[in-house]
C-alpha cells in the first residue's frame, strides 16, 4: 500500500475512465469498480488530512491547556510532574473535540458519552485513557481555570457497550432480507449459477457488508427500543 502514490490526478491518469483491458481485467464493470473504490478511497484519504491539519492549526483554548501542560512534563521521564506521552495522547483527542466544536471547558460526562458512542475499536481505549487525563490535571491548580467546572468521571461502567444485541425483532426481519439477496451462488462474471468458490467468498462478504450496514444503521439511530412493524418485504411493500 506505501507504494502506491497518494496523487489523484496520477491516479486518474493511470485508471482512465475507458481504460479497460481485457488483459487485466474479467470485465469492463470490475475495471470501473475498482477504479471508483481507489479514488473513493483517495479522496476520503486527502479530506481527512486536510481536516485533521484544519484542526491543527487552531487557535483555541486547546492551544491555551496543552501549552500551559509544557512545562509540566519537561525533564527526564520518571522525574517529570506529567508523562510526556500523556500530552501526545491529548493532543491527538483534542483534534477529535475540535470537530465537535467544543473546548476544554466544554467537557462533561454526557459528551464524553457521546463521542465514546460515535467511536469504535482501539479509538474508544484511547479517547476512555484522554478523558481520564483531563481529570489528572486537576491536581495541578494553575491548569483549573482551563479545565472543565467539575471531573468528568468518565468511569468504565459509564462507557458505551463494544456491541450491543439487535433487538429479535428486527434481527428476525434483517436475516430474511440478508438471505434473501446473498444466499445464492449468482457469478455475475459468467452470469450464471455456479459452485465456484471464488462466487461462495463472494457471496460471504455481501453478507457481511450488508450486516454491518443494517447494524450501523440501527446504531446511529439509538432508537432500539422502537421496533419497527414486522413483516416489511425488502423492496418496502408491506408483507
Amino acid at each position: 500500500m506505501t507504494a502506491i502514490e497518494a496523487d489523484l490526478d496520477a491516479i486518474e491518469q493511470r485508471f482512465p475512465l475507458k481504460g479497460f483491458a481485457l488483459d487485466h481485467w474479467p470485465t469492463e464493470r470490475a475495471y470501473k469498480t475498482f477504479r471508483g473504490r481507489l479514488l473513493a478511497a483517495l479522496k476520503s484519504f486527502h479530506g481527512l488530512h486536510a481536516e485533521k491539519a484544519r484542526l491543527r492549526a487552531m487557535e483555541d483554548d486547546w492551544t491555551v491547556l496543552l501549552a500551559a501542560i509544557e512545562p509540566r512534563v519537561q525533564g527526564r521521564v520518571g522525574t517529570s510532574d506529567w508523562h510526556p506521552m500523556k500530552l501526545q495522547l491529548l493532543k491527538s483527542f483534542a483534534l477529535v473535540v475540535r470537530s465537535y466544536g467544543w473546548q476544554p471547558r466544554d467537557m462533561t460526562l454526557e459528551r464524553a458519552q457521546q463521542i465514546d458512542r460515535d467511536f469504535s475499536s482501539n479509538v474508544k481505549d484511547s479517547h476512555a485513557r484522554s478523558l481520564k487525563r483531563l481529570d489528572e490535571l486537576r491536581a495541578f491548580s494553575e491548569l483549573l481555570p482551563l479545565l472543565p467546572a467539575g471531573p468528568i468521571n468518565f468511569l468504565p461502567e459509564r462507557r458505551a457497550p463494544a456491541h450491543q444485541e439487535i433487538p429479535q425483532e428486527w434481527e428476525v426481519q434483517f436475516i430474511s432480507w440478508i438471505e434473501s439477496v446473498t444466499n445464492n451462488s449468482w457469478g455475475p462474471v459468467a452470469k450464471e449459477f455456479t459452485e465456484d468458490q471464488w462466487v461462495v467468498k463472494l457471496v460471504t462478504q455481501k453478507l457481511q457488508v450488508l450486516t454491518q450496514f443494517l447494524w450501523n444503521i440501527l446504531k446511529r439511530s439509538g432508537s432500539v427500543s422502537s421496533v419497527p412493524t414486522v413483516g416489511v418485504t425488502p423492496t418496502g411493500s408491506a408483507g
